[in-house]
């Protein structure tokens, strides 16, 4: 699981970086807007990188490397929690381009007032 703590990491330091934006002062800018696309796709990418390390590990401590994928291997892989996580780094995802597509509309107002 030591592998899905580099992006977990990455995550919290986009976190980071997308407050220290806000605390900024630029809230509708293109910086925030692209730090809050960069954690939805590293919380896809942690995700992702869990389910499959989890796969691995199971299937290295049970030797049965050759069995297909059965519905007892998958529900020990997808745990509720994955569906969680993947339903929260989808609505930062889709967040992000709502405040692109607000960034836009913005700076479309400024440049005609």
């Amino acid at each position: 699981q030591l592998a899905a703590w580099i992006p977990m990491a990455a995550v919290a330091y986009c976190i980071a970086r997308l407050f220290g934006t806000y605390l900024g002062g630029r809230i509708f800018t293109v910086d925030a807007t692209a730090w809050l696309l960069r954690i939805g796709i590293a919380g896809l990418i942690t995700v992702a990188i869990s389910i499959a390390m989890r796969r691995i590990v199971w299937l290295v401590l049970t030797s049965h490397a050759g069995l297909p994928l059965g519905t007892r291997l998958f529900t020990q892989l997808v745990v509720p929690n994955d569906l969680l996580d993947v339903l929260f780094s989808l609505f930062v995802l889709a967040l992000g381009h709502v405040f692109k597509v607000a960034v836009r509309i913005a700076d479309d107002n400024a440049s005609i007032v």
